[in-house]
């Protein structure tokens, strides 16, 4: 799946789309320190595995999220980044201060 994820956003239509669906998942996403953000965490990493962001500028996401995201959220989010797309993602944000080393969730 994550080989097709690749492949399917070189279709600019698809990207868009996926651009705007990770958008909306984010702006609706409540991490709890628990499920909810072990599943933001794998997100950013599984998207990061399946090479998204060699598609998709990290800046993009929060454009289209706009200023509603919750700050915790990024931060999550970015944890399961690849370092230079979670530093440009973070860099997006302005309002974020990054914690870095990011915490490793799997082990809290």
């Amino acid at each position: 799946m994550l080989i097709q994820l690749d492949e399917l956003l070189t279709d600019p239509a698809y990207a868009a789309d996926f651009l705007s669906s990770l958008a909306e998942y984010l702006l609706s996403a409540a991490p709890d320190g628990g499920v909810d953000s072990d599943r933001l965490y794998m997100t950013g990493f599984k998207l990061g595995n399946a090479n998204v962001w060699h598609h998709i500028d990290p800046s993009a996401v929060l454009n289209a999220a706009g200023d509603d995201i919750a700050s915790e959220t990024v931060l999550v989010f970015a944890e399961g980044l690849p370092d230079a797309v979670a530093r440009a993602f973070l860099a997006a944000q302005p309002r974020v201060s990054p914690r870095w080393p990011p915490v490793d969730h799997r082990l809290i």
